[in-house]
């Protein structure tokens, strides 16, 4: 779930980068003014700024719900063999 939460940031991040490209050039061709450009720049921000919170959002939700999956998972087997418990483990750990 975190790769997959980083791998939204940095596509964000690539976004946000892709745009202020185009702003540098119209600024460069004397499309936009530096006004429009510095306003620009700041709400391109403001929402990066909003969608990264959504995705962190998003990512603690997630890993949540995979917790409480995992502790339902084991509830009816014994302890013994409930490998779920332990993450990262290939097979029932013997307690």
């Amino acid at each position: 779930v975190k790769k997959l939460a980083e791998e939204a940031k940095v596509a964000s991040r690539n976004a946000r980068r892709d745009v202020m490209d185009v702003f540098k050039q119209l600024k460069k061709d004397s499309s936009i003014s530096e006004d429009d450009m510095s306003s620009n720049e700041k709400e391109v921000q403001k929402m990066l700024d909003g969608n990264i919170a959504k995705i962190d959002k998003e990512m603690a939700e997630k890993e949540k719900e995979i917790k409480e999956t995992k502790k339902g998972a084991c509830s009816d087997a014994p302890e013994r063999y409930c490998f779920l418990r332990n993450s990262g483990t290939d097979g029932p750990q013997k307690t």
